[in-house]
């Protein structure tokens, strides 16, 4: 039987893949949309470039956040209600973080 480390470990490292893999594709795109439409436009496939890094960049700013509030569902579906408390915590910190950013 596996231990519930290993499972949140697992399941972490799977949140990880993922975002990367949908990050990597949507810099990619708009990096090769970018350079095909030339010089940057205000409109046409320029536009749609920049917002394809954007997203690509949104993505990875969000899989630290994603990462944590995976974390705390884990150990508290678990019954490990510290490491829960603990990691929502963290989301708590993160999320007034990003709202102190915006200010």
């Amino acid at each position: 039987m596996e231990s519930s480390d290993g499972r949140v470990y697992r399941r972490l490292a799977r949140a990880l893949r993922v975002g990367l893999s949908v990050s990597l594709v949507l810099l990619a795109s708009g990096l090769v949309l970018g350079l095909a439409a030339g010089s940057p436009a205000a409109e046409g496939p320029a536009a749609h470039a920049s917002g394809l890094v954007l997203a690509g960049v949104a993505v990875l700013l969000a899989l630290p956040v994603v990462q944590a509030v995976l974390a705390a569902f884990t150990y508290w579906s678990q019954g490990d209600r510290g490491f829960g408390l603990a990691a929502f915590g963290l989301v708590v910190i993160q999320c007034l973080a990003l709202l102190a950013a915006r200010l």
